[in-house]
């Protein structure tokens, strides 16, 4: 496998806000779409990646844990939650990522959106979530979980340096 090859397996492209589904040979590791366009992803032939609570996580948990079911049902191969950004401390973080990772079995993985707030690191660890997710730019938190970078990420350099500072995987945002 070639350099290139390589890095397409960790590369993904975010196909948000109604985007156009902008896969490639270079855009292996998935598409991020609304919990609405999980079967039209389908169709790319790459992992689909279920975004629940957009844009602020301000749903109820259980609307979101029921989005996120309904999602890995039509085919997300993942779901990521976006945690209410005015969630109350470790305990409002913790009942809403305990209601989706509930929602989501196996195989299908469980990612948590990292907003720069530690709690959701912590809840992630303790409920047994597979990824944090942070956007391109924010610091990467010390983690056992595993990392993706999502956001503008607009060339293989900072693709490279996204992977170099921890991340796995890399979810760019066409322009």
């Amino acid at each position: 496998m070639d350099d290139l090859e390589w890095l397409a397996t960790r590369t993904g492209s975010t196909a948000l806000g109604g985007r156009p589904f902008a896969v490639s040979a270079r855009h292996r590791a998935g598409v991020v779409v609304e919990p609405t366009r999980v079967q039209e992803a389908t169709r790319t032939g790459v992992p689909v990646i279920a975004v629940v609570g957009l844009p602020d996580g301000r749903h109820h948990s259980v609307i979101k844990a029921a989005e996120a079911r309904l999602a890995v049902d039509m085919g997300a191969h993942e779901v990521w939650l976006a945690v209410d950004v005015d969630a109350a401390g470790d305990n409002g973080v913790l009942a809403d990522v305990l209601a989706v990772r509930q929602a989501v079995e196996a195989p299908a993985r469980l990612g948590l959106l990292y907003r720069d707030r530690p709690e959701i690191v912590r809840a992630g660890e303790l409920v047994g979530v597979d990824k944090l997710v942070c956007e391109a730019g924010e610091r990467i938190p010390d983690t056992a979980l595993d990392v993706a970078v999502t956001g503008t990420v607009d060339t293989v350099e900072a693709v490279v340096s996204a992977l170099d500072a921890g991340a796995g995987e890399v979810f760019t945002t066409p322009g």
